[in-house]
């Protein structure tokens, strides 16, 4: 089992990831 720093560190990275994603989407929906 990771560690606790590990696992939200990389949860974090996740939702980063998702953030960026649905910003993008939000602006392509925006200009379109």
């Amino acid at each position: 089992m990771p560690a606790p720093s590990e696992r939200r560190s990389r949860h974090r990275r996740l939702l980063e990831c998702y953030a960026a994603r649905y910003a993008f989407h939000a602006v392509s929906m925006r200009l379109a």
